[in-house]
């Protein structure tokens, strides 16, 4: 995985942790984004980075 990659990788959770203080918010879906999954958008070295990240945020084992 490239630098550049990993860096927005990166971004992301720093603005859903973010995002996830503040008492209200919702995550809005664009249409043409339904039906899609991530986990099959990401390589899967880059989603497993994503899902461990997520796992311990939540602190699901």
């Amino acid at each position: 995985m490239d630098l550049e990659r990993k860096n927005l990788i990166n971004k992301c959770v720093s603005i859903e942790e973010n995002l996830s203080k503040l008492k209200l918010w919702a995550n809005l879906v664009p249409k043409n984004s339904f039906f899609n999954n991530l986990r099959r958008l990401f390589p899967k070295e880059e989603w497993d980075i994503i899902r461990k990240l997520v796992y311990k945020r939540d602190n699901y084992d």
